[in-house]
């Protein structure tokens, strides 16, 4: 386990064996960091996230509170992955990319470079159409894309 002297990391938090921690990073409390993983520098990992086995941590990413991202998967640089959300297994999430709103990323998916996926904002359409079973069908199918 390589843990830099610049890194901090919360109380309650597990960090596995054979693991990689770089310097600036700050990992908050109750989190755990699977073995063979590899969270590199300036990021921070929010309270009650779970980073499975084999994963990589691009530098300057930030995973938000309660947090999921599923073995083998790599999250590059200065990505943004919201709170709540499930990155799957296998997945790629490509540089300056952002995963938020009520989303989750399906195992074996690659997400490309500075993409923004979630949903939109569409409460007052919600509202105004009255409709909920048609507007959450219109809400589904924007919340899939969203490449900027």
């Amino acid at each position: 386990m390589v843990v830099n002297d610049d890194c901090s990391i919360g109380p309650f938090t597990v960090v596995n064996d054979d693991c990689s921690i770089g310097p600036f990073t700050v990992v908050n409390d109750n989190c755990s960091i699977g073995p063979f993983t590899v969270v590199n520098d300036d990021c921070s990992i929010g309270p009650f996230t779970v980073v499975n086995d084999d994963c990589s941590i691009g530098p300057f990413t930030v995973v938000n509170d309660d947090c999921s991202i599923g073995p083998f998967t790599v999250v590059n640089d200065d990505c943004r992955i919201g709170p709540f959300k499930v990155v799957n297994d296998d997945c790629s999430i490509g540089p300056f990319s952002v995963v938020n709103d009520d989303c989750s990323i399906c195992p074996f998916t690659f997400v490309n470079d500075d993409c923004s996926i979630g949903l939109l904002r569409l409460s007052m359409i919600i509202v105004v159409l009255g409709h909920l079973r048609l507007s959450m069908m219109i809400v589904v199918s924007w919340a899939i894309y969203g490449c900027q």
